[in-house]
């Protein structure tokens, strides 16, 4: 299993959204709008994350956890034993 684009463009979506809110009060700045694409529209307002895209931003991150995890564990250098 591998992270999709579709994922890491969440991620990096999710990554912005917690700028906006760490930073500017939840408001979307140009930088979030530029290279959070789908943040855009929302530019100069403030952000609300419905349940679904809470659900998406989740998915997105147990996803990448998956991911990290069977590279890890598959890596040769991994100090997994297996039986």
């Amino acid at each position: 299993m591998t992270a999709t684009p579709d994922t890491t463009a969440t991620l990096a979506e999710l990554n912005y959204v917690r700028n906006c809110f760490l930073h500017r009060g939840g408001i979307v700045d140009e930088r979030a709008a530029q290279e959070a694409p789908r943040l855009s529209g929302l530019l100069g307002t403030k952000i609300r994350i419905s349940e679904d895209k809470s659900k998406e931003y989740l998915k997105a991150v147990g996803d990448f956890a998956q991911a990290l995890l069977k590279s890890a564990f598959e890596s040769r250098y991994s100090p997994v034993v297996r039986s």
